[in-house]
């Protein structure tokens, strides 16, 4: 009766992926397996001195950097990311969050901590949810690596980083964050996640604030997706 009563449910209301709208199989959560694989990975992570890493050359020191797949217009990522942003789908995160853990084990190894970048309080009531947060719950589910989603603290709702050129959006990050419990952090190696980069101004403004405040800290950042500027 109960495999009855669940073939009935999924006839009635299928689970379908987040970015192609087919059907979900057994074994498949959010996004299909096909759409995964659909995306273009950048293989930064097995890559010294990679475009990521540059971004934050002369701006802050950093142990290393990278994203996960390439975001284009129209494309599997994109959609993933409006809808963990804009659709109230938070899981997409997770689902992204743990996929980057897998493939990036290693890489991953000798950090301490995961950091997500903050919303604004405004934002975070909006939206109901913070999309960073979500990422770095996935890749602490896989990695069982502490998360904090209380030492960073963003004090300034930003504008919109979207329409802004390389200068402005720096200009528009500085100074936007402060800390508090940051107990614990001192020689600790802390990496910061963010969904989407593009210049780096909001990861490199936090990564300041943190160096600036915190005794021999190490820094890393990752993001799901990069973006041409």
């Amino acid at each position: 009766m109960k495999t009855y009563l669940t073939s009935l449910w999924q006839l009635l209301f299928p689970n379908l992926c987040v970015a192609c709208g087919n059907p979900l199989v057994t074994g498949e959560q959010t996004v299909c397996l096909q759409c995964l694989y659909a995306i273009a990975r950048t293989h930064y992570a097995t890559k010294a001195d990679n475009p990521i890493e540059q971004l934050f050359w002369g701006k802050v020191e950093i142990e290393k950097a990278t994203a996960w797949g390439h975001f284009s217009k129209g494309g599997t990522l994109q959609a993933l990311l409006h809808a963990l942003k804009y659709k109230n789908k938070p899981q997409v995160g997770y689902v992204l969050g743990e996929q980057f853990a897998v493939e990036n084990a290693t890489w991953l190894q000798n950090i301490d901590v995961l950091l997500p970048i903050p919303l604004h309080q405004k934002r975070l009531r909006s939206r109901g949810y913070n999309q960073a947060a979500c990422i770095a719950q996935g890749i602490a589910k896989q990695t069982n690596i502490p998360l904090s989603e209380e030492v960073l603290i963003r004090n300034v709702s930003t504008q919109t980083q979207t329409q802004k050129r390389v200068f402005e959006r720096w200009q528009n990050t500085q100074g936007v964050f402060s800390l508090q419990n940051t107990h614990g952090l001192q020689g600790k190696h802390v990496l910061l996640i963010d969904d989407v980069i593009t210049t780096g101004a909001t990861l490199a403004s936090a990564a300041i604030t943190l160096k600036q405040n915190i005794p021999n800290i190490t820094i890393s950042i990752a993001a799901i997706a990069v973006a041409s500027t």
